[in-house]
């Protein structure tokens, strides 16, 4: 397997130890930056070995971490709606077919709670680099409440790729840490899938010691199994899971779906968002806390003096000094005690500190208007608002193209393949698929006034505009609205005839 060489900028800068349960070099550094990135973006105290100027100074820890990936993940996959429609347009599956589909699409992901799940694994997917969705079922359930869907933390996968093409994945296994019967010793829980010699799909569950588990590779310590915990053994619903079994004859790729970012054509995995500027969040981190150690003596100071300790009232043993608001200092005469002149501004720190968190920035692609300081001139002109956003709105479509692809495969296996697990039809005519809206904030005003122009000038039917506001701004305009309209015009015209002529009624043609 190739050195995975990405993962050093991280792994280098951290002073978590690597993961003693892992036992490949590879996979060691990939979990141990997966442990580094959240533990910077939720600023665990330690994530960083800051040096100290003294022995009670604390570290001052800067949420740089989580500022990119908050700013980054709040223009990313906005507005997620999924849509099933007719695969060929000439040959129409009945619409009350579609609308049923999309019924069962619909309760699946209310119960199962699919927009969090997505929301959390489109932060996860920029934080570590890779996301997971996990299909599983019950076959225990009523038809149609069967399926359910996880995020599975990606420090728990482990490929298991082709001998011919490491992104090819003919394997898997999830890897959790889990206590003995004895409450106290952790055991490995290992669920593997894997692709058969007919093409169906294998499952297995069993338990290993932490560093005794992996047999992907010639050369890894030998497989250490231990007994499965009572909890697993003595239930029932376990028992198929624990003896292995083949997935239904219709599920014929593994239910585990891989999203990456910053994806890169032969690599097995994706690429965090923070990476490579480690090492920029370090220094902010070091800065701030010398800063706050610099006001904190600029306030209280350092006292120099050629006089022995102070005493206490037996008038022999010594004690501390006292520097404090109200308090006496008494000093044989001759002594000295003075303060120590020391940094008297802050500036060289600010500065250091602004051209640190600009370079974090620009190499990010973070904007002002993007992390929150928003000009009201740019927000005002669409224009400006998009120049000001194009960095960061560029690598989000790139990353939306990941998304996308990963989220239609994953609703196409989902109906094709499990759907007939969960007791429901399947129709060959119909797809899913999935889109965003614009990531930007709409100004209606400007487009409804546009609509305007455009209907007025004779350059878009009254039809179309509807269609356009619908599609647009989500406006539900009633299917017989435009006949209502001229309707009530064709009335208003002829009340206006009738005044305009006296109020006489119009005589009929002919008469």
């Amino acid at each position: 397997m190739p050195a995975t060489n990405k993962y050093d900028s991280v792994v280098a800068n951290l002073s978590r130890p690597l993961p003693s349960w892992v036992t490949d070099v590879d996979d060691k550094q990939r979990v141990a930056a997966y442990d580094g990135y959240d533990d910077m973006y939720k600023n665990v105290p330690g994530t960083f070995s800051v040096v100290l100027r003294g022995e009670e100074d604390a570290p001052v820890y800067v949420p740089s971490a989580a500022k990119i990936i908050e700013a980054t993940n709040r223009y990313l996959g906005k507005g997620w709606r999924f849509t099933v429609a007719s695969v060929n347009p000439d040959t129409q599956v009945g619409e009350g077919q579609r609308l049923e589909v999309e019924g069962q699409f619909s309760a699946l992901f209310t119960r199962e709670e699919f927009a969090a799940i997505l929301f959390s694994l489109k932060r996860n997917m920029l934080k570590r680099g890779d996301a997971w969705l996990h299909i599983t079922a019950n076959t225990l359930n009523a038809p149609g409440t069967r399926l359910s869907i996880n995020e599975v933390s990606a420090r728990t996968v482990f490929r298991i790729p082709h001998p011919n093409n490491i992104e090819w994945m003919i394997g898997v296994y999830i890897v959790d840490l889990i206590f003995a019967d004895d409450g106290k010793t952790q055991i490995a829980r290992r669920q593997e899938y894997r692709y058969n010699e007919t093409g169906g799909v294998d499952t297995r569950m069993t338990f290993w010691e932490p560093n005794g588990w992996d047999d992907r590779w010639v050369g890894h310590p030998a497989l250490k199994s231990v007994e499965t915990p009572a909890s697993y053994r003595e239930d029932p619903a376990m028992a198929l899971l624990l003896a292995g079994y083949t997935l239904p004859p219709s599920i014929t790729t593994i239910p585990l779906y891989h999203f990456r970012n910053k994806r890169e054509g032969g690599e097995p995995y994706g690429t965090s968002q923070i990476a490579g500027v480690e090492t920029l969040i370090a220094a902010i981190n070091q800065t701030v806390s010398d800063e706050d150690i610099t006001l904190a003596l600029q306030g209280l100071g350092v006292y120099i003096t050629d006089s022995a300790r102070p005493v206490a009232d037996d008038g022999q043993t010594e004690t501390d000094w006292v520097i404090a608001p109200g308090s006496v200092l008494e000093m044989k005469a001759g002594s000295t005690f003075r303060r120590v002149e020391g940094v008297s501004t802050v500036i060289p720190f600010q500065d250091h500190l602004n051209y640190t968190e600009n370079a974090i920035n620009e190499s990010t692609g973070l904007s002002s208007t993007a992390i929150g300081n928003v000009d009201v001139q740019v927000a005002a002109s669409g224009v400006a608002l998009r120049l000001d956003m194009a960095p960061i709105l560029a690598q989000n479509e790139e990353k939306e193209v990941e998304l996308l692809g990963r989220l239609d495969q994953f609703m196409f296996d989902l109906y094709t393949q499990w759907w007939p697990v969960d007791g429901l039809g399947v129709s060959e005519g119909l797809r899913i698929t999935n889109s965003f809206s614009d990531p930007l904030p709409i100004d209606e005003d400007k487009i409804v006034d546009r609509v305007i122009k455009l209907v007025a000038a004779k350059l878009m039917s009254a039809e179309f505009a509807v269609d356009y506001l619908n599609r647009t701004l989500g406006y539900n305009f009633p299917e017989d609205m435009l006949v209502t309209i001229a309707t009530e015009q064709d009335a208003v015209a002829e009340r206006m005839a009738v005044e305009a002529g006296g109020g006489l009624e119009p005589t009929p043609v002919g008469e």
